[in-house]
């Protein structure tokens, strides 16, 4: 596994894409985290194809914080996507 890691996450407005960057950095869990959008995202939800308009996070990390900030992200209900050495976990 790489030292370095980048992460991909998703929230649903702004003020949450904004209050997940602050608390990561501020908890050192992330070196930097960038945040754009809106975006709009195609997703099935059941049998229901959804369209949703979301804010991209692009987290960068270490390794050994992966884990921390999969608790994070998932305690704050935002999907989170990992991409380890180029290849989705």
């Amino acid at each position: 596994m790489a030292d370095h890691v980048q992460i991909l996450t998703t929230a649903e407005s702004r003020e949450e894409a904004y209050a997940l960057a602050r608390s990561l950095i501020g908890d050192q869990l992330a070196t930097s985290v960038q945040v754009a959008g809106p975006i709009v995202s195609i997703f099935m939800q059941g049998s229901a194809m959804v369209e949703a308009q979301q804010w991209q996070l692009v987290l960068r990390t270490t390794a050994a914080q992966v884990s921390a900030v999969r608790e994070i992200v998932s305690a704050s209900e935002f999907v989170v996507v990992p991409v380890l050495d180029g290849d989705a976990e």
